[in-house]
């Protein structure tokens, strides 16, 4: 419950309308805990933001790399700037 109000509170700061993406080993791994109706309602459970979370999709990012792929293009990008 504790990942799903700190996923739910970062998606409010940001007001993420385009979607909060799940990535990392476990997310791919057991990608019905990202999944799952118990996850998508207790992501929206909120007496006062349920209108605004039922606005910001969740996506699973089965890639268990793209996080390396991140760090890969900002090194890239900081060995490119003079």
């Amino acid at each position: 419950m504790e990942k799903t109000l700190n996923c739910r509170n970062f998606a409010l700061q940001l007001l993420a309308y385009g979607g909060v993406y799940i990535a990392g080993g476990l997310a791919a791994k057991l990608p019905q805990l990202v999944t799952h109706a118990e996850f998508k309602a207790s992501f929206r459970s909120s007496a006062i933001m349920a209108g605004e979370l039922r606005k910001i999709p969740v996506f699973l990012n089965a890639n268990e790399e793209s996080g390396l792929w991140g760090a890969a293009f900002y090194g890239q990008q900081q060995l490119n700037t003079p």
